[in-house]
């Protein structure tokens, strides 16, 4: 059995955020004599050949020197610029964990920095990343959506809000899918309700996706196999409304016409001719009949 989507306890970003403080507490404590101090020429030129060697793609070579000044350097001016450009190189290195470190403790040391847009982007494309196969957890795809949902409710006019919604989409479609191809294996294995479960789960997290005309089909298939005529008989109608021509539409009203779906719900409530559309009526959550 396929284990179910669950929305990942938000611990993650915390615990990141809390040894990010913890390592950077620890740096700022070290032995003036186990640091050497630097002028403010000496740490100009690190940022200068930091920033080149991001530039040439060197991104080892920048992070050592970035280093220096986000770790070492912490009360320079040129610490926050470093840091973030250190969580870059990091995220380019394909360093997970490390941007991760960067960027949130970029984000709790710097709550007011302008390039705050700019940490919540870098965050969501670290997660982003590292998406794993659709059969699995999309925990990295959760923690995406959520940070670049934050920085779109946040920073709505930033130049990475647009980039930002684009991947949104993206990610809420991955996350559909996953729930999806769950709910498919429950129909093959006869638990419909379970499938039903899955699908209305995704449906009230993501409304409007690539999925949606196969997960309104998947509810009247589900709704059919549990014996809620009425129900499936609704989620058909709102394929009719929604997507008229679209190929599960078509299957939807096959299956229906099938299975005298109509003839029973007159049977079984008596609907009068003249009745209004159940289209017009909001969805139902499908329950043992």
């Amino acid at each position: 059995m396929l284990p179910r989507l669950r929305k990942p306890a938000r611990t993650l970003s915390a615990l990141l955020a809390a040894f990010a403080l913890t390592l950077s507490s620890a740096c700022a404590k070290k032995d003036n004599d186990t640091i050497p101090r630097l002028s403010q020429q000496q740490i100009q030129q690190h940022f200068q050949q930091g920033t080149t060697a991001l530039r040439n793609k060197k991104y080892k070579k920048a992070i050592q020197n970035l280093k220096v000044i986000a770790h070492d350097h912490p009360y320079s001016e040129l610490a926050p610029r470093a840091q973030i450009l250190l969580a870059f190189a990091y995220y380019k290195r394909k360093q997970k964990a490390e941007a991760l470190i960067e960027v949130e403790s970029f984000v709790h040391a710097y709550p007011s920095s302008p390039s705050l847009a700019y940490a919540l982007y870098l965050k969501g494309l670290v997660y982003f990343q590292n998406v794993q196969h659709i059969e699995r957890t999309q925990v990295d795809m959760t923690q995406a959506q959520e940070a670049f949902q934050t920085l779109i409710n946040k920073f709505p006019a930033s130049p990475y809000a647009h980039d930002a919604k684009a991947k949104l989409n993206l990610a809420q479609t991955q996350l559909a899918a996953h729930n999806m191809q769950s709910a498919r294996f429950y129909l093959r294995n006869k638990q419909p309700l379970a499938a039903a479960e899955q699908i209305l789960e995704a449906l009230a997290e993501y409304p409007t996706n690539l999925y949606t005309p196969e997960m309104l089909y998947r509810l009247v298939e589900a709704s059919l196999s549990l014996g809620l005529f009425e129900e499936a008989v609704l989620w058909q109608d709102f394929l009719n409304i929604n997507y008229p021509r679209s190929r599960w539409t078509q299957k939807a009203t096959r299956k229906t016409a099938k299975s005298n779906a109509p003839e029973k719900i007159r049977t079984i409530v008596r609907i009068p001719d003249n009745a209004s559309s159940p289209a017009a009526l909001p969805p139902k959550r499908p329950t043992h009949p």
